[in-house]
């Protein structure tokens, strides 16, 4: 009797499925046929492995009886650019960070550790607002996004394939037209930036801070406006996206997260403040030669 006698799986939509007796192993398997060209999302399930391997060539004994599949998802631009965006978006995210703590150091320190934390801040404010510009640019012109066509009631609960999605140019700009009051958060994150370049070189380096906290808060928003109402995209079946909706908890688990929240979130905000109070000042050369063990 075969291995394979029973029904196969049902499946997402577009997902396929190959089942083999035997087999070297799945994810050689899955290697050569990316290599052939196959574009997947493909399931390539085996009976049998007789030289099971791991992605990173490791071996391991396949005994009958165990499971042993991979899945083989494509993409859809050339292998070269796959990675360009994501490495865009650290570039942005790097920059912004770097900012915000170059502004930090600038309001904190005097003399020539200011001076050049500030030259640090106006740098990467730069490079954030042309990096940021950039793929603002690029999403829109280059990138599909995601569109729910149809989908159980939102105050229902569901799973997340009982829902249709799809690709569409321009798609993950479409909430600022819907609800042009999101502009904002653009606005604020190229804002931000410049008035940090300004005030920093001013010598305001209180504004500064406060102008660069401003462009990193207007940068996270675009990105989560951009995107909802989706949390998780996925690449390979815009369906198995996670929403907002269907990757919420239970009406129980946000009914105690509310309570932990309430209790809780005090607490942190009250020492925050109260480090902030403790690091309050300028920190100078004679303070660190005077305590040269407890500012470290």
């Amino acid at each position: 009797m075969s291995y394979f006698s029973s029904p196969a799986p049902k499946l997402p939509a577009g997902y396929r499925l190959v089942r083999m007796e035997t087999v070297d192993s799945t994810n050689a398997e899955a290697r050569r046929r990316a290599k052939a060209g196959e574009p997947g999302p493909l399931w390539i399930w085996s009976a049998r492995q007789s030289q099971g391997r791991g992605r990173g060539g490791r071996e391991w004994v396949s005994h009958h009886g165990n499971l042993f599949a991979s899945l083989l998802i494509g993409v859809n631009c050339p292998i070269r650019v796959a990675g360009q965006l994501a490495l865009l978006a650290g570039v942005v995210s790097l920059a912004m960070l770097t900012m915000h703590g170059a502004a930090y150091l600038q309001l904190r320190t005097e003399g020539q550790i200011s001076a050049r934390a500030g030259q640090a801040l106006r740098i990467a404010a730069l490079v954030v607002i042309l990096a940021f510009a950039l793929a603002g640019v690029w999403i829109a012109t280059g990138i599909d996004g995601y569109r729910i066509t149809s989908m159980p009631p939102a105050d229902s609960a569901f799973m997340p394939l009982a829902k249709a999605v799809e690709r569409a140019p321009g798609a993950w700009l479409a909430n600022y037209n819907a609800q042009p009051w999101m502009l904002i958060a653009p606005v604020l994150g190229f804002g931000g930036a410049l008035l940090a370049i300004l005030w920093s070189r001013t010598g305001r380096a209180g504004a500064a801070f406060i102008a660069s906290a401003v462009s990193v808060a207007g940068i996270i928003l675009t990105a989560g406006f951009s995107m909802f109402p989706f949390v998780v995209p996925s690449s390979s079946n815009p369906a198995s996206s996670l929403t907002a909706w269907d990757a919420v908890s239970s009406h129980r688990t946000l009914q105690i997260m509310f309570w932990v929240v309430v209790v809780f979130l005090p607490i942190v905000l009250a020492y925050t403040a109260w480090v902030y109070h403790v690091l309050r000042g300028k920190i100078t050369v004679e303070q660190v030669r005077a305590k040269p063990r407890s500012l470290y």
